[in-house]
């Protein structure tokens, strides 16, 4: 135990911790804080493992994109930087700055020294408390604050070793703490995991009902030959399906309006925005086929109400053409007034239209949409699609009966996406106020029987 328990100029810096709790900096605690090589590796490709800033995500390692370099560079690396199991690796340099996690693997690898690993006195300290204080809200704006004024996002070595961290005497205490926050952990990454697997599970559905069609007895049928679509391939002549353009769609009456949002001299600004109003909807409101009304900017009505363009109604299917790009929602029906940007469009179907707006929707999530959405959007020195491109995109329209079926078959996926989409929403707001209260020491874990509760 150290003597010194921290000042009231520390605890005052630090935040609200409990008075027996020790305040220290990482230099004081750690048996070694280093940072990797500062030259680049000569050599690409080899046997050893290269760890660079983009492969240490927010809590985990990602290293499908990890380099690879010979053995030879990778003796002179090692020997300065030896990351060992278990240790703390944080991110130093770049966008990604204040990133941390864990050290998972028992081969040894190199770094480059956007990379610090932080090794603390085991006997004293755990690894993964310091990660996951590392990852608190609290923390990371310690860090963000540590930055400013730099004109590169960096932490040095120097900041490093002074940064201060609270931590309880006792590390059973500070073990409990890691063991139920890993928990919290593990409960969110399992949802997380069966969303993306739901998420493949939609995209297949999608992708063997929009090119195999459907038979007589209600499913895809694997026998279609696929070739009258150019972007997509098709099914069989009697299947009675058709590949017309969204510019064909408008001159049959089938679609009434393709427009996208306000971008005139009353185009509302940051200054508009208030907490309750007419939504104003951009691209990245559009979320998981669904608009994402909790994030959502609002204008007042009556400044919608003197806008000239850029409405959409309920049943309106929303499709993102520039910014965050192919993004699709439908308008709810309780949502009568709606404003979008210039980044999304909206297709106003017509009530007698054979189309329904939830399979355009799909359609605009299929593979093959957004290959051609791609190919016409690269042709665009600015990368989007303007409207006059989008009235070229194709469109699979199968029979009424036919798209009610996909409708449905999908609809039950995207229901359970939804689900466990608020499941983990909850997931994360539990840990966030698991962190708050563990490691400010609001919540204590001395007893065993709340560890495992």
């Amino acid at each position: 135990m150290s003597e010194s328990k921290g000042s009231g100029f520390q605890r005052k810096r630090i935040g609200d911790v409990p008075e027996e709790w020790d305040i220290e900096a990482l230099g004081g605690i750690a048996v070694r804080i280093q940072d990797g090589t500062h030259f680049s590796p000569q050599t690409e490709g080899g046997p050893c493992r290269y760890v660079t800033s983009k492969n240490i995500r927010f809590g985990s390692m990602e290293l499908e994109t990890c380099g690879w370099i010979s053995e030879a560079e990778h003796r002179n690396i090692y020997a300065r930087c030896p990351v060992q199991f278990g240790d703390v690796l944080l991110t130093k340099d770049g966008a990604n700055t204040g990133n941390a996690a864990l050290n998972k693997l028992h081969e040894p690898f190199s770094m480059l020294s956007s990379v610090a690993l932080i090794r603390l006195d085991d006997k004293r300290f755990i690894n993964s408390y310091l990660l996951h204080y590392l990852l608190s809200a609290r923390c990371q704006q310690r860090l963000k604050d540590l930055m400013s004024g730099n004109a590169i996002t960096r932490l040095t070595l120097q900041k490093i070793n002074a940064f201060e961290v609270p931590f309880p005497d006792d590390p059973a205490e500070q073990r409990r703490i890691a063991e139920i926050l890993d928990t919290a952990d593990e409960a969110i990454q399992k949802t997380e995991a069966l969303i993306a697997k739901l998420k493949q599970m939609k995209a297949g559905l999608l992708h063997d009902l929009l090119t195999r069609g459907i038979d007589e007895n209600g499913f895809d049928d694997p026998t279609n030959d696929y070739r009258r679509f150019a972007f997509a391939p098709s099914t069989k002549e009697d299947a009675n399906w058709e590949a017309v353009t969204v510019r064909q769609l408008m001159e049959r009456g089938i679609i009434s309006k393709v427009q996208d949002g306000n971008h005139g001299e009353k185009h509302p600004k940051a200054a508009d925005f208030v907490p309750e109003g007419i939504p104003f909807l951009m691209a990245n409101d559009l979320k998981n086929g669904r608009v994402d009304f909790n994030e959502c900017h609002f204008i007042r009505r009556e400044q919608y109400e003197g806008l000239r363009i850029g409405f959409a109604k309920p049943r309106n299917v929303l499709l993102s053409h520039k910014g965050t790009i192919g993004q699709t929602a439908i308008v709810p029906e309780d949502r009568p007034d709606v404003m979008l940007t210039p980044q999304v469009t909206y297709y106003a179907i017509t009530k007698e239209a054979e189309l329904i707006p939830e399979f355009l929707m799909y359609w605009f999530q299929s593979r093959w949409f957004k290959r051609q959405f791609s190919i016409l959007s690269e042709q665009s020195t600015r990368k989007f699609l303007g409207i006059t491109g989008q009235r070229d995109l194709q469109v699979l329209l199968p029979p009424h009966d036919d798209q009610q079926f996909i409708v449905d078959r999908v609809k039950s996926l995207d229901d359970r996406i939804t689900r466990e989409s608020e499941v983990l929403t909850k997931q994360k707001l539990l840990k966030a106020g698991l962190m708050h209260d563990l490691l400010t020491g609001k919540k204590r874990v001395n007893q065993p029987a709340v560890a495992t509760a």
